[in-house]
């Protein structure tokens, strides 16, 4: 199963489908970014990663559950 289907199963299920996801990948392609957005990601990181914005963006996240 690849990250994809994570997000999709997860999103797809009551239980689950209140998780926040946070996808990260080397790809900074931008139909990987949208498929995994429509996979149900919350968030999307090309890597590498600016660390103050991954931290304020996934703060941003949690204080919006």
């Amino acid at each position: 199963m690849n990250g994809i289907e994570v997000c999709q199963r997860l999103k797809s299920t009551p239980v689950t489908k209140q998780i926040k996801i946070v996808a990260m990948s080397g790809a900074a392609d931008p139909a990987i970014r949208q498929e995994a957005l429509a996979a149900g990601a919350d968030l999307y990181f090309a890597k590498p990663i600016d660390m103050i914005t991954f931290r304020d963006r996934c703060f941003n996240l949690l204080q919006s559950a």
